[in-house]
């Protein structure tokens, strides 16, 4: 008797594995496909082969976007939630909103939540797992993936996952591609620290990093970025997880400013723009707490990024730039008004 329920247990698990195989291989064939963008890290499993590790733009959603019942309670860690997805300009998916329940139009994923959290709290971010994050490679291939992203002080060329999705939200990887856009992060000038008392050596010295961003054209065929005014193809945030508050920059009159001929840059293979922003300049101050003033002053240790977005086709008044154009946003990696990068 034991024997047979023994038989009975382990057909029970091949069942389950074959079923569970079948639903991947019905997903890879049939189900709508986004990309996803993420930077891998870099762990080798030596029991399972290489993978890769990746960490989705879209495993942080801002609290704002949560639209499912409960506003007070609390989610435990383990909740399976569903993101709902739209597209940017540059067609990679984003979430656009989060709920309990699947949306009950358009494309979206199934996760579950990592660590409770109560919904539409002030300035929260809820981390979500989908399932999707290791993404299994030939041996020795992982290595190579981690050489095409780059390194720390290196150009970082964002990896964009293609994701199929199937009924209920789930996913399934299926390929992967690269970013055609890379960005660098550099301190041209870290600031003097302060002391525990808040003063500096000099108290007539910046207390905000001048830093320079890098976009290179890592593609094969030419790329064109805009970066128009007082270097409006860039906005500062703060990174929502890695801040105690949230910071609004400045209106620097981005939204209005025209894009000309002299704003564009038509990049060849291999070809970079680069822009120096000094963030103790007012144009880059922020607010936040009802203080307006150089991020140094108000938040010397959270976490910001330099994000280039690409201008609407429609304000550039340059002809012959059909295909050249790259379309969306590009973050640059994580700094604090100290000068450290991440």
């Amino acid at each position: 008797m034991r024997f047979a329920f023994v038989i009975l247990a382990v057909a029970a698990q091949i069942a389950a594995l074959a079923v569970m195989a079948g639903q991947r291989e019905y997903v890879l064939a049939n189900g709508e496909v986004v990309h996803l963008r993420t930077a891998p890290i870099d762990p080798r499993d030596i029991f399972r082969g290489d993978y890769v590790s990746l960490n989705y733009e879209a495993a942080w959603i801002a609290s704002e976007m949560w639209q499912g019942d409960g506003e007070a309670k609390r989610i435990p860690s383990g909740e399976k939630v569903y993101a709902a997805l739209g597209r940017d300009a540059g067609g990679l998916a984003v979430v656009e909103s989060l709920g309990e329940a699947p949306p009950e139009t358009g494309p979206y994923i199934a996760g579950r939540v990592i660590g409770a959290f109560v919904p539409r709290q002030r300035h929260g971010v809820i981390q979500v797992k989908y399932g999707i994050e290791r993404y299994f490679v030939q041996q020795g291939r992982g290595l190579e993936i981690e050489a095409r992203r780059g390194d720390r002080d290196e150009v970082q060329v964002p990896m964009e996952v293609a994701v199929a999705l199937g009924p209920g939200g789930v996913s399934v990887i299926k390929d992967y591609r690269w970013s055609r856009l890379g960005v660098l992060l550099e301190v041209v000038r870290a600031p003097e620290r302060q002391r525990q008392d808040g003063t500096v050596a000099d108290p007539g010295a910046p207390l905000s990093p001048k830093l320079r961003v890098t976009l290179k054209n890592v593609s094969d065929a030419p790329l064109a970025v805009a970066d128009p005014g007082p270097h409006c193809g860039f906005e500062l945030l703060g990174v929502r997880h890695w801040a105690r508050q949230t910071y609004e920059p400045v209106d620097r009159g981005c939204a209005v400013a025209g894009v000309g001929a002299e704003d564009v840059h038509v990049l060849q293979p291999g070809e970079s723009y680069a822009a120096e922003i000094d963030l103790s300049e007012p144009e880059w101050y922020v607010t936040a707490g009802g203080k307006t003033d150089e991020v140094g002053k108000l938040a010397q240790w959270d976490r910001f990024r330099l994000v280039y977005n690409a201008p609407d086709p429609a304000r550039l008044a340059v002809p012959d730039l059909a295909g050249k154009l790259w379309l969306g946003s590009l973050p640059s990696r994580a700094f604090n008004a100290a000068g450290f990068v991440d």
